[in-house]
């Protein structure tokens, strides 16, 4: 099953831009429902460029062939910090931000190819890029949101009804 938070963790050691590591904290976890001043505090110590997984425990459903597909959605922030807010500044951490992206959706596919971390569970084909931020006020960046297809076994469970 792919598990978001160690895949982005994985990523966030494994990026010279985020180069998170046990002693400098550059990886952060959320949900959906993560109230974005407890996340904002959380970052408050970062500098540089951080990475956040998302677990919105959000999912669609599909039938697909007779069989029955859950679509969990999940999401990837990269985000820089910036010294000030002006367009021309956000623009510049989001298109660098965007490039760090780019590689992160090319080791994600590199990594479904591979059958590595149930990446070839991943959608592509809901893979979505969208500006994000600020966050703690000075972080500004891009969010990939994408899909995963995993079968579910739709039988009824005796143990669950009366």
């Amino acid at each position: 099953m792919f598990d978001i938070y160690t895949y982005g963790e994985m990523l966030a050691r494994s990026l010279k831009a985020v180069n998170h590591t046990d002693h400098k904290c550059q990886y952060y976890q959320a949900t959906e429902q993560t109230e974005l001043q407890e996340l904002e505090q959380n970052i408050s110590n970062a500098s540089g460029t951080i990475l956040i997984a998302i677990d919105g425990q959000m999912s669609g459903y599909a039938f697909e062939n007779d069989n029955l597909i859950e679509k969990p959605m999940h999401s990837i922030v990269i985000a820089k910090q910036t010294k000030a807010t002006d367009a021309r500044t956000i623009t510049a951490a989001q298109k660098e931000c965007k490039q760090i992206m780019d590689q992160v959706i090319a080791r994600m596919l590199n990594d479904a190819c591979l059958y590595n971390d149930h990446c070839d569970k991943i959608d592509v084909n809901t893979m979505t890029v969208d500006g994000f931020g600020p966050i703690a006020g000075v972080f500004y960046g891009v969010i990939l949101t994408f899909t995963l297809n995993e079968g579910v076994n739709y039988m009824i469970k005796s143990d669950y009804w009366k």
